[in-house]
């Protein structure tokens, strides 16, 4: 409870320094609606003494003074203290964003920090993410049982050799299929997978001429039409060679794509595909090292496009290979310094002739014209030929050009080109391992297995047969009469039970040595009758079956297990 300390006057509520500023705040306005009403009464007794219209000096109107005097004193009683103020509170550090924190024994200004807020987790949300980590733990080691299974069923237990074997297999040939759905092998030094090498080492996308029009296996298509296209879903891998995802930033409304890494290589007209380009976008220019601008504005923001220097087909299913078709294959020149007129990017260019120049003329003489007297470029002639009567009227010079008539020119009427042999390009469009020297070794290795897997198998059907692994135990102390017995292990066992009659002969009562399938009907071997000798008998029992001897004592008691 706060200290009601009152004013002198009026009996109004003042603050206290004992009070919480939270507990004198309610008290304030207290005081401050108690003024209120002694001024709203003074106003009405003001009112009531005299009309709107009569003058009086303050000190004319009876009472007025001590009013006045007594709300002055009030006011300046209200003494709010600061936060500074108070005994508990530290704000000397304080700036824009703190709290107050209790720290400790006191109220400090502080930030907000991780350590400070405590959120309550529902018990049965942290029952579940328990229980989610528990499987998640079961799951890892049933892979692990299941990895060390899959081992021992490959390569068996049965030797020193088989162990080198499995380590061999282990360490050096250990083999996968990965995520995305290619051969790899473990390499123990660098501790990492690597994909197979195939066809000789050639990546996918690469290109070779073929002389032959049937591919050499089915990670090889042929291409020889012009604008052929391959299926994105069949070839994946194609499509990341020839159109690679690139991160880039695309913004909705705008054309311009920036952080597209490196544009060397874009040319203007190159579709482009990504999320939120719209379908047909083309590149319209490149701008910079890292920015082109499309042919349309993007529909939404992104992250991932992809340039088609090649085609990028119907735009949703296929792509396009290169044109082989016809064309030689020239090297990219990034720099535009040996083939200027590609201006460093990819794609197709098509042909052209290297334009060849020259001149002739004959200063004019007032004569008949004669041959040019000067030749330059790609013309020559005589001079001093004379070509016309002199003086006659009417004669002209012609001069002809043919690249074809210079001694031991070869031309066409079609393209300029160089010597050339036709042939069948091929391109890589998907791996594999067909790489005969590790086939070979993956069939060994796999013939190996095999073989150390069936001689475990045969190792194992060999330790169930009956008496192999097994050894005589006497069992007469643990064993009794007209109790059964269960053969628990999983191959036969044998019972043998010695028997002696007093004085060297029988009881007149026969015993017997029973076995059963079910414990219910039982199978009888008579191992004594009346007036024998002492001797013995033993029986197979198979697994599971169950055996007992009864109804007379017996010597011995042995059991091969």
């Amino acid at each position: 409870m706060p200290v009601d300390t009152r004013s002198t006057h009026n009996d109004l509520p003042v603050p206290d320094p004992a009070n919480d500023i939270n507990e004198d705040i309610p008290r304030i306005g207290d005081a401050i609606e108690a003024i209120g009403t002694l001024i709203k009464l003074v106003q009405d007794g003001v009112a009531g003494s005299a009309a709107d219209a009569h003058e009086h000096a303050i000190d004319d109107i009876q009472g007025l003074n001590d009013a006045l005097a007594a709300l002055s004193a009030a006011i300046a009683a209200l003494d709010v203290p600061s936060l500074a103020a108070l005994d508990d509170v530290d704000v000397s550090s304080a700036t824009n964003g703190m709290v107050l924190l209790y720290l400790g024994s006191a109220w400090q200004a502080a930030k907000i920090a991780a350590e400070n807020v405590t959120v309550g987790v529902d018990s049965s949300v942290a029952a579940e993410l328990a229980a989610i980590n528990l499987a998640l733990g079961n799951f890892a080691q049933a892979i692990t049982d299941l990895g060390a299974l899959a081992v021992k069923d490959q390569i068996g237990t049965g030797d020193v050799k088989a162990d080198e074997v499995r380590a061999e297999l282990e360490t050096e040939v250990k083999t996968r299929i990965s995520e995305d759905n290619e051969p790899e092998f473990y390499d123990p030094v660098a501790d990492a997978w690597n994909k197979f090498s195939s066809s000789t080492g050639s990546p996918v996308g690469s290109a070779a001429p073929w002389f032959s029009d049937i591919a050499p296996n089915a990670f090889w298509v042929v291409v020889k039409d012009v604008g052929q296209v391959f299926s994105r879903g069949a070839f994946p891998q194609l499509l990341d060679a020839y159109a690679p995802e690139r991160t880039v930033v695309i913004t909705s409304g705008s054309a311009v794509v920036t952080g597209i890494g490196s544009a060397n290589g874009f040319a203007a007209g190159m579709a482009v595909e990504g999320a939120g380009i719209p379908a047909g976008a083309t590149v319209l220019s490149v701008d910079a090292a890292d920015q082109v601008t499309l042919s349309t504005a993007a529909t939404a923001n992104g992250t991932i496009c992809r340039v088609f220097p090649y085609g990028n087909g119907d735009g949703l299913t296929t792509a396009n290979f290169p044109d082989f078709a016809g064309r030689y294959l020239r090297g990219w020149d990034p720099g535009a310094t040996v083939n200027p007129d590609m201006a460093g990017t990819l794609g197709t260019q098509e042909d052209a002739m290297q334009r060849i120049t020259g001149s002739a003329d004959q200063p004019y003489s007032g004569r008949a014209p004669h041959a040019p007297s000067r030749y330059e470029g790609a013309f020559s002639g005589e001079d001093g030929v004379h070509v016309g009567a002199e003086g006659s009227a009417g004669t002209n010079v012609i001069i002809n050009f043919d690249s074809g008539n210079s001694p031991g020119a070869k031309v066409s009427d079609t393209e300029t080109r160089g010597k050339s042999l036709i042939a069948i390009w091929i391109v890589k469009v998907a791996d594999g391992v067909d790489d005969p020297a590790i086939l070979t070794a993956a069939n060994v290795l796999q013939d190996l297995a095999d073989t150390v897997s069936k001689s475990s198998a045969n190792e194992a059907e060999v330790a169930k047969m009956f008496g192999v692994g097994q050894t005589w135990k006497d069992m007469t102390a643990l064993r009794a009469k007209d109790v059964v017995y269960q053969n628990t292990s999983d191959k036969p066992i044998e019972i043998y039970v010695t028997v002696f009659g007093s004085g060297s002969t029988l009881s007149t009562t026969r015993g017997s040595l029973s076995v059963s399938a079910d414990n219910v009907t039982f199978i009888d071997r008579f191992i004594t009758s009346g007036g024998m000798s002492g001797g013995g008998f033993g029986i197979v029992v198979p697994p599971g079956w169950y055996y007992m001897f009864s109804p007379i004592n017996f010597q011995y008691w042995m059991e091969l297990s």
